[in-house]
């Protein structure tokens, strides 16, 4: 689940941003697709953003091999880009931080989940999220006031690689 609704945290907490699903094998995000894009060619409202808010690219069965070009010109346009990774690739961990027994211990920095309010660990712990704003996310529906969204936000100042 977290696979699935983390990226729009972090893109509504950067204010304006595009979440590019690079992951062909996970249930694609709403939107135009990569693969769409590839074949029929990016337009200037693919380029940078027409309004505030948060823009999705879906992947429709395209790697990110095949989506290296396109990529970097939708990477120059926007003020903020998040990309979905397919789940064995480096990138931003986001994992359960309960219960402790069965926490994962990464290689590195991540963002953990707390289950419960007031939980803590190793570094930045995003609040519990409730089932209502978890159905909104999953439809691309995004409060950027929300506090689950805002708590995203010391992400965009920490180096990750």
């Amino acid at each position: 689940m977290l696979h699935r609704i983390a990226p729009f945290g972090l893109a509504a907490s950067a204010g304006t941003a595009l979440i590019v699903d690079l992951d062909p094998r996970s249930p694609s995000l709403p939107g135009p697709t990569l693969a769409t894009l590839l074949a029929e060619g990016l337009t200037a409202r693919h380029l940078r953003p027409a309004r505030k808010g948060v823009a999705v690219v879906g992947n429709g069965g395209i790697s990110p091999e095949q989506a290296d070009e396109l990529l970097r010109d939708l990477l120059a346009g926007w003020p903020a880009v998040v990309l979905r990774m397919p789940l064995a690739a480096p990138a931003i961990p986001v994992l359960p931080l309960e219960p402790p027994e069965i926490r994962p211990d990464p290689s590195g920095r991540a963002v953990w989940q707390a289950a419960t309010r007031g939980s803590h660990g190793p570094g930045l712990v995003l609040p519990p999220v409730g089932r209502t704003v978890v159905r909104r996310l999953c439809r691309g529906q995004v409060e950027p006031r929300h506090r689950w969204v805002r708590a995203w936000t010391p992400v965009w100042g920490t180096e990750w690689t």
